[in-house]
């Protein structure tokens, strides 16, 4: 399998151009956070999501297993690290909790996808993590090659600018039971790296089962960044790119 710590230091580089323009989960995540709360993101990156929160006057903690992209978030929020508004951490929740009683947790960006094994561990871990009544909240993903199964193991390229910078992105995926491998070659300029990543796929039944055994109750699912949308269970069938799951914590 591949070292997803080794691919997100590949990826430090290019994250913000790959994924910085993505904001359609971000009105969702504010909506769903209180200014009291004490809110932690997994899988914070170079601070995508951080940005909006800073911005609003919340206060932050981001947690990722990549130094390089905490080194970038500590640069672009530098004000904020000196104010006490935002913690940055490198931690990895499938090796132990971390201490703090988070109120809301935000496993964003199909963070938990690159959880392959022992997906238990890793939540047991976030529940170890927040306080009584917490809520967490994880975006996931649907593989595109079953989404259209053309694309399965062909090369797909796009250019995009961003700041001046011009890259030119070849992206291909294949499916192995339920993991999906990723290549992408970005060009810029004379420039060219190969970054490879594996996710792993989970369907609904699985997250309700592995949420449950973590401790966690009232598990519900939504297939849009909408709060009104939480339904207590989805169809596969209905899978087309994305979905998030919401569930709390209550100590018996």
């Amino acid at each position: 399998m591949i070292n997803a710590k080794y691919s997100y230091k590949l990826f430090a580089e290019y994250y913000d151009l790959y994924a910085g323009n993505y904001t359609e989960d971000l009105e969702f995540y504010k909506s769903i956070c209180k200014k009291k709360d004490n809110i932690i993101e997994i899988g914070s990156g170079t601070g995508r999501v951080l940005k909006p929160f800073l911005q609003a006057d919340f206060k932050m903690t981001g947690v990722d297993i990549s130094d390089e992209m905490l080194d970038l978030a500590k640069k672009k929020f530098e004000e904020y690290v000196q104010s006490g508004k935002l913690v940055l951490l490198n931690h990895d929740f499938s090796n132990g909790s971390i201490a703090g009683q988070f109120d809301k947790a935000l496993v964003t960006f199909y963070t938990f996808n690159y959880i392959i094994h022992n997906p238990v561990v890793f939540l047991k871990n976030v529940y170890d993590t927040l306080s009584e009544k917490a809520i967490l909240i994880m975006d996931l993903f649907y593989p595109l090659s079953l989404v259209d199964t053309s694309i399965e193991n062909k090369w797909r390229e796009h250019d995009f600018e961003i700041n001046s910078r011009k890259i030119n992105l070849k992206d291909k995926r294949w499916m192995e039971g339920n993991i999906e491998h990723r290549a992408q070659i970005y060009r810029e300029n004379s420039k060219e790296i190969q970054i490879d990543t594996d996710r792993r796929y989970y369907s609904p039944v699985e997250i309700k089962n592995f949420l449950e055994e973590a401790g966690f109750k009232n598990i519900q699912f939504s297939l849009t960044f909408q709060t009104n949308q939480f339904v207590n269970h989805i169809d596969k069938k209905d899978l087309i790119k994305n979905y998030i799951v919401k569930a709390e914590k209550f100590k018996v």
